[in-house]
């Protein structure tokens, strides 16, 4: 039996971690698209048929902030053209073997 919770009913407290096992490339594009709806703040990964969802502490996205902040400074000041894509998700199913 299948048991189905939607993903804003899923208890995602900063710094933890989620892990689901045996999901399928479709299982993953579904969740894909529910969470880019629902605008969930969290960091995916999926490695074949693993899913791990994390949710960074506040502190993470801080860093992350400044970090990007020193990088677009250090480019604007060598006049070099740039573009900010944010949080990006990189998608490409495994071949088959």
């Amino acid at each position: 039996m299948t048991v189905t919770i939607p993903i804003n009913k899923i208890p995602l407290n900063p710094d933890s971690l989620i892990t689901l096992n045996d999901l399928t490339w479709e299982q993953f594009e579904a969740f894909m698209e529910e969470k880019e709806a629902q605008r969930i703040k969290t960091r995916i990964a999926y490695i074949q048929g693993t899913l791990s969802i994390i949710s960074p502490l506040p502190a993470h996205e801080r860093l992350h902030r400044i970090i990007s902040d020193i990088v677009k400074v250090l480019l604007d000041s060598q006049e070099r053209d740039w573009e900010e894509f944010g949080l990006t998700t990189f998608r490409k199913r495994a071949k088959k073997i």
